[in-house]
C-alpha cells in the first residue's frame, strides 16, 4: 500500500511541475525517473499505485513549490550517485564494462559526483557504498541478458527483478542523459522563501 502511495505522489509532483514549471531540467529528469522507477518496482513487487486523490494545489504555494523542489533536488543526488556508479573503471568490476550507456556522459557524472562530495562530503560517502551495490545488482541483472553468463555475478532466476532492475537502469542511463545538457551539474536545494 506504501509503494502505490509512493507512486500516485510522484504522479501528482510531477503533474504539479507539468502545470507550475517549478523545476529545473535535472531535477524533472531526478522526479522522472523516479516515478518510473517505483512504478517498476510496484509492478515487481505486485502492487498498483493508489487513486489519484483529486484538487489541484495553486502554482502561487511557495511552501508547496519549496518541498517539492527539496524533493527532487534529493532524487537528483540519488540519480547522479546512482549513474555513477554504473561507469566502469579500474576500481569496478570488469564484468560491468560495456552494459550501461552512462560512460558517455562520464565527465559529467564525474563533475557533478566530485561537486557533491565538495560540499556534502560525509553524508555522500556514507551513501556511496550501500549505492554502488544496488547498481552492481541492477547491472548484474542486465549482464545475464547481454553477456556471457559465466562472466556475470550470480543472481537468482527472477524475470520480474530482471524487467525491474532494466527499468531501474534505463532511468538512471535517462538522467545521466540530461545531466550531461545542464550547466550545474551538482544542483542545490531550494531556499525557504
Amino acid at each position: 500500500m506504501l509503494g502505490g502511495r509512493q507512486v500516485e505522489e510522484l504522479d501528482r509532483m510531477l503533474a504539479l511541475d507539468t502545470r507550475c514549471g517549478w523545476l529545473d531540467p535535472a531535477a524533472r529528469a531526478a522526479l522522472t525517473a523516479t516515478a518510473a522507477e517505483r512504478r517498476a518496482w510496484l509492478v515487481w513487487q505486485g502492487g498498483e499505485p493508489a487513486a489519484v486523490q483529486a484538487g489541484e494545489p495553486a502554482c502561487d504555494n511557495a511552501q508547496l513549490r519549496t518541498g517539492l523542489q527539496y524533493g527532487a533536488w534529493q532524487m537528483r543526488v540519488t540519480w547522479t550517485l546512482r549513474a555513477h556508479a554504473m561507469l566502469d573503471g579500474t576500481d569496478r568490476p570488469a564484468w560491468l564494462s560495456g552494459l550501461s550507456t552512462v560512460g558517455t556522459q562520464r565527465d559529467a557524472l564525474q563533475e557533478a559526483s566530485d561537486g557533491l562530495d565538495a560540499r556534502y562530503g560525509a553524508s555522500i560517502q556514507q551513501a556511496r557504498p550501500g549505492i554502488e551495490q544496488e547498481a552492481q545488482r541492477m547491472l548484474a541483472a542486465r549482464c545475464k541478458l547481454r553477456a556471457q553468463a559465466d562472466a556475470c555475478p550470480a543472481l537468482p532466476n527472477d524475470q520480474a527483478f530482471s524487467t525491474y532492475a532494466d527499468r531501474w537502469l534505463e532511468q538512471a542511463e535517462a538522467y545521466a542523459a540530461v545531466l550531461g545538457t545542464v550547466d550545474d551539474k551538482v544542483g542545490m536545494p531550494p531556499a525557504d522563501d
